[in-house]
């Protein structure tokens, strides 16, 4: 019985892979899609000349932002998932890192008392006997 943060290997893997599944070719609600498709093609005509078309640059502007707006609020509750998903993956790989600690200190300590000139960096792994 292994007393393991993670409970099912695959839980986290299965978690970022279905928010990646339903990102990835995501489309923004077509009401936005068409707000943006509508701003791109008054943009592309216009010529700021005088205080009317000056105002009307304004009024897209404006529109731009809350197009803005509109597309972080939809992809928000993706980001939020992401990073729960982040944080608990990096909270179990802690966790059982820590576990193997103990072990691993265990072991150098059994070591060192049989030969204190051994030579060996556990994150290079490289023996070396003195």
């Amino acid at each position: 019985m292994t007393l393991s943060a993670i409970h099912d290997p695959g839980e986290i893997g299965n978690l970022t892979d279905f928010i990646l599944q339903k990102i990835t070719g995501h489309q923004i609600p077509s009401l936005t899609e068409e707000s943006i498709s509508r701003v791109i093609g008054q943009t592309k005509t216009l010529e700021v000349t005088d205080d009317a078309t000056c105002q009307y640059a304004c009024y897209l502007l404006f529109l731009c932002k809350e197009i803005d707006k509109d597309i972080k609020k939809h992809f928000k509750p993706y980001k939020e998932n992401i990073g729960t998903a982040w944080k608990a993956l990096c909270d179990a790989e802690i966790y059982e890192l820590t576990r193997l600690k103990p072990i691993v200190d265990h072991i150098m300590c059994q070591i060192y008392a049989y030969n204190p000139d051994f030579k060996f960096s556990y994150n290079e792994k490289a023996m070396q006997y003195a």
